[in-house]
C-alpha cells in the first residue's frame, strides 16, 4: 500500500511539474533554464541550416538579395565540416565568397573571423586565401592579429605577407591561368 502512494504522489509531483506555469509564477532558475533551451534550440536549428551543401549554395546564391554576414563564421564551419574545402573545383567559388563577405563588411571582418575558430588547419588556407583576396585595405594586418591561431600555416602565411603569395588584384587575367585552390 505504501509503494502505491509513493507511486501516486511521483506520479502527481511528475505530472504537477509539467504543467505550464502561469506568467510570472517562474523562479529565476526556472527562467533561466528555459531560456538556456531556447538558445540551444536555436544553435540547433543554425547547425540544421547549413547540414548539406545544397543549403550552403543556397544561401550563397541568395546571399546579393539577402545579405547577412552575421550567419559567416557558421556557414564557414559547415563548409569544413561538409568537406566542401577539399573539393579543388569548388574551393575557389568558397574562398571568394568568404573574402567578398570580409571585404564589404569591414568593421565586422575581425568579429568574423574571430568566430570561425577554432578551425582545422586542413581548412585555414582557405581563410587565409580569404583574407588575402578580400580587397581589404588592411588585409595584411588582420592576417597578422590571426597568425597565432593558425601555426600550422605559418609558412603561408608568411608567403603571403612577405613572399610572393599573389593577392587576386597581382593574378594575371590574360593569356594563363593561375591555380587558386593549390595548398
Amino acid at each position: 500500500m505504501r509503494s502505491l502512494a509513493t507511486y501516486l504522489g511521483l506520479s502527481l509531483a511528475v505530472a504537477f511539474a509539467s504543467w505550464p506555469a502561469a506568467p510570472g509564477a517562474l523562479g529565476a532558475t526556472q527562467q533561466k533554464a528555459r531560456a538556456a533551451n531556447l538558445v540551444h534550440k536555436q544553435q540547433r536549428a543554425e547547425k540544421e541550416e547549413f547540414s548539406k551543401p545544397e543549403a550552403v549554395l543556397k544561401f550563397i546564391n541568395d546571399y546579393r538579395s539577402d545579405p547577412q554576414p552575421e550567419k559567416l563564421p557558421e556557414l564557414v564551419r559547415a563548409m569544413g565540416n561538409l568537406g566542401l574545402f577539399r573539393d579543388l573545383d569548388m574551393a575557389g567559388v568558397h574562398v571568394g565568397f568568404i573574402a567578398g563577405v570580409l571585404g564589404s563588411n569591414p568593421q565586422l571582418t575581425e568579429r568574423l573571423i574571430t568566430e570561425m575558430f577554432p578551425m582545422p588547419p586542413e581548412d585555414q588556407v582557405v581563410l587565409i586565401k580569404a583574407i588575402a583576396f578580400s580587397g581589404l585595405a588592411n588585409w595584411k594586418s588582420v592576417l597578422e592579429r590571426f597568425v597565432e591561431r593558425m601555426p600550422a600555416r605559418a609558412g603561408l602565411i608568411r608567403k603571403y605577407l612577405y613572399g610572393d603569395g599573389k593577392i587576386l588584384n597581382d593574378l594575371p587575367l590574360e593569356g594563363s591561368s593561375f591555380v587558386l585552390d593549390a595548398h
